[in-house]
C-alpha cells in the first residue's frame, strides 16, 4: 500500500519544530527518536548567511524561487495537507508550527521484517496553535476520490477522535495497520501503527512514556550555543539494534568484527544540528560502553579520515573530476575526541564553505515567457 510508505517517510521529512518538546508523547520503548525546536523563531543566522551569499553573487531570489516551484508542483491536495498541518504560507516562506517530535519503535526481531513487521509503529507529534483536522479529512478524501484504481485506494473512516486510512486489501505483516490522525491539546498527532488502542492511550496520556532516565531525554536538551532552530536525531542503543538485526553467527564472522564490531560496544547516539553565525554546527556524540571503546571510535574515525584524505589526493584520472578545495578544507577541519567513554564528531560547516558550495550549485533564474530562443 503505496500511501502507508508515503506518509510514513513525510512525518520523518517534515520541517522539524516543537516550541517544547514533550518527552512525554515519546513511547517508553522508542529506539530513535527526532526532536525539533524553534522554527518558527525568525533566525538571525540565516539572515546572515544570506547577506552573505548575496555579496558572493549568488541569486537567493532564484533559489527560493526554485523551491517556491517545486511546492507547487505537488498536488493540491499534498499542498492542503501541508498547509493545514504545518501552518505552511502561501509563498512557503514561513510555518505556524513551533515544534515536532517523532519516535519510532521497531519490532523486537529486526532480522525478517519483510515478513513480520509486527510492533512497528512511528508516532508524530506537531505543536501548530492554526492546525486545521477538518482541512486535512478534505484534502485525504478528495485525494482518495481521484485515485486511478478505486479498487486499491485506501478507505478514509473517523474511528472516535481519530481520522484514519487503512488498506483495502492489507499487507499480511501489517494486518491492522492504519494511519491516523486527531486534533491534541498543542496541535496534531499523527501515527502509524496495527495498536489504535496504544494510539489512543499514548495520546490522552494513558501510556508509558519515557521515564526520567531514558537515554533518549538527551534528544530533548538544546544544543548549547543554540538559539535559533535546532534538531536532534537519536538512537537509544546502537548495539541492542545490531543484537536485533543479527544472528550470533553473524555477529562471529571476522568480517562483521572488522567493519561492525564498533556497534556491538555503543550505545547511545545522538546528532545534534544546530546554526551559530558563522558555522552550521552539525556533531554527533557516541556513547560507549567504556572510555577505551570511545578511544577506539576516536581512532577509527581518525583513521578513516586520513585514508579518505590520501585517496582524494591521489593523481585525478583523464576527465575525472578534481574534489573541490572547499571540500577538503571542511574534511581537514572535521574533528573527534573521545572524553570519557564519550565519542564526538564534529562534522560542522563554516559559513566560507557554505557560500562556497551554493556558489557550485546556484539555481539559475528560470528563462522568462516569451524570450527569444536561440537558435
Amino acid at each position: 500500500m503505496k500511501s502507508w510508505k508515503l506518509l510514513a517517510l513525510c512525518a520523518f521529512a517534515a520541517p522539524l519544530a516543537f516550541a517544547a518538546p514533550n518527552p512525554a508523547r515519546v513511547p517508553a520503548e522508542a529506539d530513535l527518536v527526532i526532536v525539533g525546536d524553534r522554527l518558527d523563531v525568525k533566525s538571525e543566522s540565516s539572515a546572515i548567511f544570506e547577506e552573505a551569499l548575496r555579496k558572493a553573487g549568488v541569486d537567493v531570489d532564484a533559489i527560493k524561487q526554485s523551491k517556491r516551484a517545486d511546492k507547487d508542483k505537488m498536488s493540491k491536495q499534498a499542498q492542503a495537507i501541508l498547509k493545514a498541518a504545518l501552518g505552511c504560507s502561501d509563498d512557503w516562506e514561513s510555518w505556524t508550527t513551533k515544534s515536532i517530535v517523532c519516535a519510532l519503535v521497531l519490532p523486537k526481531d529486526l532480522r525478517n521484517l519483510e515478513k513480520d513487521a509486527s510492533g512497528l509503529s512511528l508516532v508524530c507529534f506537531i505543536e501548530n496553535p492554526k492546525v486545521d483536522v477538518a482541512a486535512i479529512d478534505a484534502a485525504v478524501k478528495e485525494s482518495l476520490a481521484e485515485a486511478k484504481d478505486p479498487e486499491e485506494a485506501d478507505v478514509f473512516a473517523k474511528e472516535g477522535a481519530w481520522s484514519t486510512l487503512r488498506a483495502k486489501i492489507p499487507d499480511e505483516n501489517l494486518l491492522k495497520a492504519f494511519i491516523g490522525w486527531r486534533a491534541i491539546p498543542e496541535g496534531l498527532a499523527v501515527v502509524f501503527s496495527s495498536d489504535i488502542e496504544g494510539m489512543t492511550a499514548l495520546v490522552e496520556g494513558k501510556a508509558k512514556a519515557l521515564s526520567s532516565d531514558s537515554p533518549l531525554m538527551a534528544a530533548f536538551q538544546p544544543p548549547a550555543g543554540a538559539k535559533d532552530a535546532w534538531a536532534k536525531v537519536m538512537l537509544r542503543n546502537v548495539s541492542d539494534l545490531t543484537m536485533r538485526a543479527t544472528t550470533e553467527e553473524d555477529r562471529n564472522q571476522q568480517a562483521f568484527l572488522m567493519s561492525s564490531g564498533w556497534m556491538l560496544k555503543t550505545q547511545a547516539l545522538v546528532l545534534g544540528a544546530w546554526q551559530e553565525q558563522t558555522k552550521l554546527r552539525l556533531v554527533a556524540d557516541l556513547t560507549a560502553e567504556d572510555a577505551e571503546t570511545a578511544t577506539q571510535l576516536r581512532d577509527g574515525f581518525l583513521g578513516m579520515k586520513t585514508l579518505f584524505g590520501m585517496m582524494l589526493a591521489q593523481p585525478q584520472q583523464p576527465g575525472q573530476e578534481a574534489p573541490s578545495p572547499h571540500f577538503l578544507q571542511w574534511l581537514n577541519q572535521t574533528s573527534c575526541e573521545a572524553k570519557g567513554n564519550v565519542a564526538t564528531i564534529d562534522l560542522s560547516v563554516t559559513q566560507e564553505q557554505g557560500v562556497a558550495l551554493m556558489q557550485a550549485f546556484e539555481v539559475k533564474p528560470a528563462p522568462k515567457a516569451g524570450a527569444d530562443k536561440q537558435p
